[in-house]
């Protein structure tokens, strides 16, 4: 069974995307939240800003693990 090592498939992701070479998964996780504050909606608190972000993340998360799963399935 092959397994996907989705940390290293994110970070190479957000490199091509970026453009940028090697970064630690931590420099990511703060870009992403820097992006998203820079995102908010104009006299939006930060911390619902965020809020809103990490249901956004949250779904993605679950959106990413299902296609691993079907992928792994695919691999039996």
């Amino acid at each position: 069974m092959k397994r996907t090592d989705t940390a290293e498939l994110a970070v190479r992701l957000l490199n091509s995307t970026l453009g940028l070479d090697d970064l630690s998964p931590e420099m990511h996780g703060r870009i992403a939240t820097a992006l998203v504050l820079l995102d908010r909606q104009d006299e939006e608190n930060i911390f619902v800003a965020l809020q809103d972000a990490r249901k956004y993340i949250e779904a993605d998360n679950a959106a990413i693990e299902n296609f691993v799963k079907k992928w792994d399935e695919l691999d039996d």
